[in-house]
This record gives structure tokens, sequence and C-alpha cells, in this order.
């Protein structure tokens, strides 16, 4: 559920400080006002609110970090890993995982067993069957220089008499990735796809596939394919009829942009650009067509496959954002949300629910100086009477986010509804 109620950073040092924007505007005579294209776009405008900071109750609080991984579940937001010399020692990562719970707005540092990975700056994590978070890659303190090539899995539900989660490092075979940081992963089917990255010098645009039954690597990309597509770091992906489309990104000379989205077809193994559709401003808003070229943002798919949203980031000039964008996969067209961020933020990340509500965590604020810990949250979908029910008992009832068992029985909230209460 989404709750809006009313309502410090250093830079990476890893970035590199100079750096030129590349970005292929395109032929824009494609925005047409045929009746097609005009539908398409209103489509895209469906209710939303705008992201909100959440108020949360409780004594306990992440770091404030940059270069972490939130997933959510049904009742929770988890965030793990990330780089915070304000708040953490001289190791300065995150080896933590944190909890977030939906209806108690409380955040609850979760103790961790097994074997907890340590390369936690620009891992790339990813939620299977909505309750194993997996982990790739990383990097550690000096960033580059110790880099993780494992893939980590923990199940978020298996919760021991102490109150843990245990950490399992998955044995993996085949044409197993280097060791990278700032990739991109999803799970498509039974596979996670991996795709791009850096070592801190050398930077990638190779596709790799993990059978997840079988725990076997594939590289899919061909080198020679590959000249025509930049590599990059701390770009994003989503997967849409059997494509992956990448979102921006850059390296130490570029920052890459969305006119042209670099797209890897999983039936052929072969990259080509496919040219995006400019936001026509139907709500008379004014500004551009497209996102500029970032990278370092946050770009999340809906759970029905045809939309992504595109929020927050930094260009080639340290100007970072704040702006809300949504694409609609089947059409390519670009829809602007008159709406930001309560702040500017890049190195954070964001996560959203299967019934629509994404939630921002983290990141660096504008100056570059600080990071945040604060979590916002913004409905990019109708929600569901189900969700607008609890929302409407959690507000009218304070106590209910305190109350057990017994008590929800007493207040008739059905069975269903009670296990997100007491999820963990």
């Amino acid at each position: 559920m989404c709750a809006l109620p009313n309502s410090n950073n250093q830079q990476d040092p890893s970035l590199p400080a100079d750096r030129l924007q590349r970005d292929n505007p395109g032929d824009r005579s494609a925005a047409s006002s045929n009746t097609g294209t005009r539908a398409s776009n209103q489509m895209m405008s469906a209710p939303y609110s705008s992201p909100t900071i959440i108020q949360c109750t409780g004594k306990a609080f992440p770091p404030r970090l940059s270069g972490h991984r939130v997933v959510c579940t049904d009742q929770c937001l988890y965030s793990f890993g990330g780089y915070a010399p304000q708040d953490i020692g001289e190791t300065r990562l995150v080896t933590e995982l944190w909890r977030f719970h939906f209806f108690r707005k409380a955040w609850t540092k979760v103790p961790l067993k097994g074997d907890v990975p340590k390369e936690v700056a620009s891992s790339a994590a990813t939620l299977l069957n909505n309750k194993i978070l997996l982990l790739v890659g990383g990097t550690g303190i000096p960033f580059g220089q110790i880099r993780s090539r494992d893939v980590y899995a923990c199940c978020l539900d298996d919760i021991d008499k102490d109150g843990a989660v245990t950490w399992v490092r998955w044995k993996t075979y085949g044409e197993i990735p280097e060791g990278l940081y700032g990739q991109a992963i999803t799970v498509h089917g039974d596979y996670l796809y991996a795709v791009g990255g850096t070592d801190g010098q050398v930077y990638s645009i190779d596709v790799h596939r993990l059978d997840l039954r079988t725990r076997q690597w594939q590289r899919l990309s061909d080198d020679l394919n590959e000249d025509s597509i930049p590599a990059r770091y701390r770009h994003e992906i989503a997967i849409y009829d059997d494509k992956i489309y990448v979102f921006g990104g850059g390296t130490p000379s570029f920052v890459y942009g969305f006119s042209e989205m670099p797209t890897f077809d999983l039936k052929t193994l072969k990259w080509s650009y496919q040219q995006t559709e400019p936001y026509l401003g139907f709500d008379n808003t004014e500004g551009p067509e497209r996102p500029l070229p970032r990278r370092c943002h946050s770009a999340v798919q809906q759970a029905c496959g045809e939309w992504v949203v595109v929020t927050g980031g930094v260009d080639e000039r340290n100007q970072t954002f704040d702006d809300v964008w949504k694409l609609h996969l089947p059409t390519l067209r670009w829809h602007r949300l008159n709406c930001t961020l309560p702040k500017r933020v890049y190195f954070h990340s964001a996560a959203i629910t299967a019934t629509g509500c994404m939630y921002v965590f983290g990141g660096v604020v504008e100056n570059g100086e600080f990071r945040t810990n604060d979590l916002c949250a913004m409905n990019v979908d109708v929600p569901t009477l189900q969700e607008l029910a609890i929302e409407t008992a959690v507000r009218t009832l304070p106590g209910l986010k305190l109350s057990y068992g017994k008590q929800l029985n007493e207040l008739h909230i059905p069975p269903l509804l009670q296990k997100k209460f007491l999820a963990h």
C-alpha cells in the first residue's frame, strides 16, 4: 500500500570529473497528432499523486546513504547496501538490511546471518517471487579496486527465532560476468539478465543471462554488434516484448539520453536503437519533450509491464534532477508528469509495488555534499479499493498500526488484510 501522509551527501569519489553529453535527438517528425498517438498519450495521464516524504514512526532509521538498492514486497520495502560516509565508521559501507513496513510506517534493522555481501556500493538488486532478494556485483572501498562477481540471495520471509534472515552466496557456472558495479539487472521468466557496468576503468554493455533453475551464466551479446552501443554504468533496464530497453547511464566522457533507446533483442541477440516519441504536452505544461540525459537515476517498471517511471539523476555538469517521467513501452512515447520529487537527488534507489505505488529512498542531494535517508512515495496508478480502505482505517484508527491478532479480529479486519498488518 502506498501511504502518503502530509508531510545529506558527498559525491561518490568514483564519478569522473569531466563529462561530455551525448544524446541524439533523432527525428522528431514522428510526433504526429493522429488519433492513435493522441489517445496513447492521453492514456498516460492516468491519475497520480505528487511524491511526498513519509513521516516515519519509531526510533530506528537507516543511515543517510547512496549507491544502495531497494525492493518492494506486498507489505514492506527493503534497503540493502550503499555508501554512508556521514553516518558509518571508517568502512563507510552499509552492510545492513533495513525494512520499512508500509502500514506501520516504521523502519526496522533486520539481523543478518550467513554469507553477508561485503562489496555493497552500486550493486544491482532485484526481487524474485516476491520474497527473495537477489544481489549481483558491487564494489568495496576504494571504489573499483575490490569488486564482486557473485550472486547473493536472501529469502526475506524466512525469519529465524532471532528475527534474522540468512544470506547465501550462490555457486554459479558457465560464462560468469567479470566483477563489476553499476550494472543493471532484472528478472524475466526463469532468467536474470545483467547489462553493463564498470570495473572502475573499463565500461561494459555486455548482456549476460543467468538461468535461475540451473544457475548457469551465458553471455548473450556479441562484441562485433556492441560497437554501435556505447558502454555505460548506472543506467537502468526494462524488458518488454522480448526486448531489453536501456535507460540512460554514462561513462567517464558521456552521459546518455532518451531520444533513442539502446535495445537488445532477446530473440535475435542483436543490439539496435529504437526512436522514442516525444511528450506532446496535452496538459499545457512547458519543458523538454523527453528526459534530459542523465545517469544515477531510477527507473521502475510497473507490474503490467507496459510503463516505466524515470526520476532523479545527474548529468555531465553535475546538474541534478527532480522530474518524473513515464515511458509507454508499446508506443515508446514519453509523458512528463506535472510533479517533482521533494528534493533533487541522484544515486538514490526506487521500487514499485504491484499496485503502482513508487517509493524513492536515499541518495545524494542536489548540492552533492550530503546524503539523505528520506523516503518518499507516490501513486503512479489508481490505488485499489482494498488499499484505499486500509488507508482510511489506518488514518481514522491510529492505534490500528500497533494491533495484532485478537484486536484485529475484534475490529472485523478480514484475515487476508490481517496478513499484511501482521507480516514481520
